[in-house]
């Protein structure tokens, strides 16, 4: 037999933090200890609010009349210290339905225990209480929430999933948003399955053994095997802390995941089930739910667009006007996915389906008016990014289009109805894209070529006597910025009002906005307001950029683990123009300021042109990813920006 494949994949590796070492407690379950009791706070975080004791999973194979299934069982035991630490006695278990089979849970034993006048209590999970959440067509979760939750307490739980899904060994999560002083975690493989598996976050594990279990002998048809243990220890695993400007905590958790690369029958003979991303490709386009759906769209879409009057218009004008109709044609359901869940006929009867409906249609009428397109796979912000070295499908949850427009390749999108035409939207931005050719595969990078930019002017007129300064804005949102103020205020009066009104700001009259419609174009929005006047002996101090505009505290940590992910480019643009009031002079006028480096942009001058003061600032990131070691430099850079962008305009009477 062919031992479990390793394959090792580090995408960062975390500083462990010292734990004090702790008694080895007991693996029993409800054997907890006068010392787990009365613990008060974690040894090597002690800021935390609960800790893991111990998480020890397995996994292993189990005959049926069919073959095999997989039973997945874990047990753990975690400290709670303080109240924010209750969270953690809410568990999640995942389970996967498809084709009516479906991954089962049973044997959940959860109990809490608490220190009641020197003697410990157990209280037992009511078993009704357990409840299922549904999160797609085949994933669902089961949660409870451990009963009797006071701090001090110790709650273990433990449980069983059987799964019949042989494709996909469950994974491991080393780390969770607590510390960890044990995770443990034990594969018994047999000879008909190898699989590969994929570490991440860690360079290698604090124990590590592969060997075989000569216990007892066991049979399959005419094949006898002893299993193979695979036993991954992690010990004393720091907190995972979320970071604002990530992505998901999926692609930073230390982690293992293991994916079906080869069966092997009882005579000898094996197939590789997935080896390489080619074979992957070539299995979609064969696919009822993939290729053969964009193929019927093709067909379909000939007689739903103006085909002979696309074919007179250039390569550029026909792209820009199939995902234009495109988009007003069907609509999507808010679901991500790599494969349809109709036919192509019902996709245009009804006119909405999920990602991978709308693109693959979308990739189909392209073809079908003579541009050259695929589809492309990808993995959204919120799913993880894809790691280019190991074939796996579950990687991807969704679907966007690569098209071949005048000898260059654009990507874009149907789902996003206020993204720009030439572009994917804004989640869809993560790491590489899988191209599925007809017979290759190949890789895209999912860069940001959309720059989300903000563009304010303030006009104020200011006047002695008054509380409040009247202020005309004007703002205009161009490209993702555009993009995410159409999506969420949806160009409505109350929700405008909302957005913009605030203890210093108050909008007056109606909102007007402009290229609502157009997402190509950019979204201009126009109002008057009013902010407060601030005097002092006679004088007149106005901040030129009201406080709600004004850059904010976005890196307020003082140093980061992650990567500062902004997604896209980001650009911010302000002209102030300040009405000088008759009988009065400028006194003072900001500094003007200038910086440009590899990490930011920064300019901020000030002038008057006759009874007009003119500020003109912008900064803008030169990055859209800063590593960790980049961060102090970006996190001065907008202190310096918020005190620059905070000076006064001073005026007193003549």
């Amino acid at each position: 037999m062919k031992t479990l494949t390793a394959c090792m994949f580090t995408a960062l590796t975390f500083m462990i933090i010292p734990f004090a070492r702790g008694q080895d407690y007991s693996k029993k379950f409800g054997d907890v200890s006068m010392d787990e009791m009365t613990l008060i706070s974690c040894p090597g975080d002690l800021k935390a609010d609960a800790m893991v004791l111990y998480d020890i999973g397995k996994s292993s194979f189990v005959r049926n009349d069919n073959g095999f299934y997989i039973v997945f069982e874990d047990h753990a035991r975690i400290k709670i210290f303080r109240k924010p630490g209750f969270k953690s006695a809410t568990i999640e278990i995942p389970l996967y339905q498809y084709d009516k089979r479906g991954e089962e849970l049973n044997e959940i034993k959860a109990v809490t225990y608490n220190l009641v006048d020197g003697k410990i209590k157990a209280t037992t999970i009511d078993l009704n209480t357990i409840y299922e959440e549904k999160i797609t067509e085949n994933h669902s979760v089961k949660k409870f929430t451990l009963p009797d939750l006071k701090e001090g307490s110790v709650i273990e739980y433990k449980y069983k999933v059987l799964s019949p899904f042989l494709f996909s060994l469950p994974g491991w999560d080393f780390q969770r948003e607590i510390p960890t002083l044990l995770s443990d975690y034990t594969v018994f493989m047999i000879p008909f399955y190898e699989y590969t598996y994929v570490l991440q976050g860690a360079s290698g594990f604090d124990e590590f053994e592969n060997y075989k279990d000569e216990g007892i002998i066991k049979t399959f048809g005419p094949v006898n095997y002893y299993e193979m243990v695979t036993h991954f220890v992690m010990k004393e695993v720091p907190a995972f802390k979320e970071e604002p400007f990530t992505t998901t905590k999926e692609d930073y958790l230390i982690k293992i995941d293991f994916q079906l690369s080869k069966e092997t029958d009882v005579d000898g003979t094996w197939i590789d089930v997935i080896n390489t991303w080619d074979k992957l490709g070539k299995d979609l386009m064969k696919d009822v739910n993939f290729g053969k759906y964009m193929s019927n769209c093709q067909s379909l879409a000939k007689g739903l667009f103006d085909i002979p009057k696309l074919s007179s218009m250039d390569e550029n004008a026909r792209f820009y006007t199939i995902v234009k109709e495109t988009k007003s044609m069907v609509r999507w359901d808010d679901k991500n996915r790599i494969y349809v869940n109709k036919t192509a006929k019902n996709f245009v009867a009804e006119k909405t389906g999920n990602s991978a409906a709308v693109n693959l249609f979308l990739a189909g009428a392209l073809n079908a008016g003579g541009i050259e397109s695929y589809p492309v796979l990808l993995s959204t912000r919120s799913n993880g990014k894809v790691k280019v070295d190991y074939p796996f499908l579950h990687y991807f949850d969704y679907v966007a289009v690569i098209a071949k427009v005048n000898e260059k390749w654009i990507l874009t999108d149907a789902t996003e109805i206020f993204c720009p035409d030439g572009s994917i939207p804004p989640h869809c931005i993560n790491g590489k894209g899988l191209i599925v050719f007809k017979d290759k595969t190949g890789w895209v990078d999912l860069l940001p070529r959309t720059t989300g930019q903000k563009d304010m002017e303030f006009t104020m007129e200011p006047a002695p006597g008054r509380d409040s300064i009247p202020v005309t804005c004007n703002i205009m949102y161009t490209g993702y910025e555009a993009y995410f103020i159409k999506k969420n205020l949806r160009n409505k009066q109350d929700e405008l009002f909302k957005y913009y009104q605030s203890d210093q700001l108050d909008p007056e009259g109606k909102i007007e906005t402009f290229n609502y419609e157009d997402p190509n174009k950019n979204y201009v929005v126009h109002f008057k307001c009013k902010i407060p006047a601030e005097t002092l002996d006679g004088k007149i101090i106005i901040s030129p950029v009201p406080n709600d505009f004004l850059p904010g505290r976005l890196f307020p940590e003082a140093v980061r683990k992650l990567p500062v992910n902004l997604n896209y480019y980001r650009v911010r643009t302000f002209t102030s123009r300040i009405l000088i009031p008759e009988g009065y002079k400028v006194s003072k006028l900001p500094e003007d300021y200038s910086a440009d480096d590899d990490y930011m942009k920064i300019t901020y001058s000030s002038k008057q042109e006759g009874n007009m003061i003119v500020i003109s600032a912008m900064y803008s990131f030169k990055k859209v990813i800063y590593q960790p070691q980049e961060y102090i430099n970006l996190r001065l850079h907008f202190i310096d920006l918020n005190s620059i962008f905070n000076q006064k305009v001073v005026m007193e009477k003549s």
